[in-house]
């Protein structure tokens, strides 16, 4: 089973939608079983892209696409798009070489388009290389070694009425912290399913980074593990957010 917005998950957990988009994406992530099942696959891609760094991913989506062999100072070839079918709504927005050039605002979404299904492609191939290890060229990415369990700490509830309760942990390694969550959902209505995001507030007052994204409705018992590019001794806050930026539950360190 497939949806022709499912493409669209991998953006919406980058946070590279506009905000218009993310709205429109919202609002059919809440009616769409597909697309939430999406979301919550792409739920650790931003702590994964916070361990390489901006460069890093991107290096890594190069290689990715150029292929076993590839040199890290090799230039990729650009390839052709897939044929796509007529009814696919994307092909319509695409300008070819047997159409009319379209308006400069056409052509800037396309650009905008390409932009963000690279930065996508660049999450997916990071993801792979730290989940399995890949040797490119002369480097080997591995996944980092598992840190020793800490104790998992109640996040307090912003409000009286949150439906749901969670767990967190702050664990070191070489490239930040890992953040463990385990959350439980014992209200709202049944069948409704809710957007959430976790987001890490540095000390030093910088903006905070956001480190997942998922779905989840009444009953569900969810458990992940995120990373941040913060250390835990810099990490003043954790907290979980509806889709609308709610305030939900926080995790304050002294």
């Amino acid at each position: 089973m497939s949806c022709d917005q499912m493409m669209e998950s991998g953006a919406y957990v980058l946070g590279i939608l506009s905000p218009d988009e993310h709205a429109a994406y919202e609002r059919h992530l809440a009616t769409c079983a597909v697309c939430q099942r999406e979301v919550a696959d792409f739920s650790g891609l931003p702590g994964v892209l916070a361990q390489l760094g901006p460069d890093g991913a991107m290096t890594l989506a190069d290689e990715f696409d150029a292929g076993p062999g590839a040199r890290f100072d090799a230039p990729v070839p650009l390839r052709p798009l897939p044929s796509v079918p007529r009814s696919n709504p994307v092909e319509r927005e695409l300008p070819t070489p047997f159409e009319p050039r379209g308006s400069r605002s056409q052509e800037r979404g396309v650009r905008r388009r390409q932009r963000r299904w690279r930065a996508v492609a660049a999450g997916l191939a990071a993801a792979a290389c730290l989940a399995v290890g890949v040797l490119v060229g002369t480097r080997l990415v591995t996944p980092a070694p598992t840190p020793s369990q800490v104790a998992m700490a109640p996040m307090q509830p912003v409000a009286a009425s949150v439906p749901l309760t969670a767990q967190v942990a702050l664990t070191p390694f070489s490239g930040g912290t890992e953040v463990r969550m385990h959350c439980v959902y014992n209200g709202g209505r049944p069948g409704v399913r809710w957007t959430l995001k976790m987001l890490v507030y540095p000390k030093s007052g910088e903006a905070p980074e956001q480190v997942s994204t998922w779905t989840a409705a009444q009953g569900d018992d969810v458990r992940f593990a995120a990373a941040t590019r913060f250390a835990p001794s810099d990490i003043g806050k954790v907290e979980i957010r509806k889709g609308d930026d709610t305030s939900l539950l926080v995790y304050e360190q002294a």
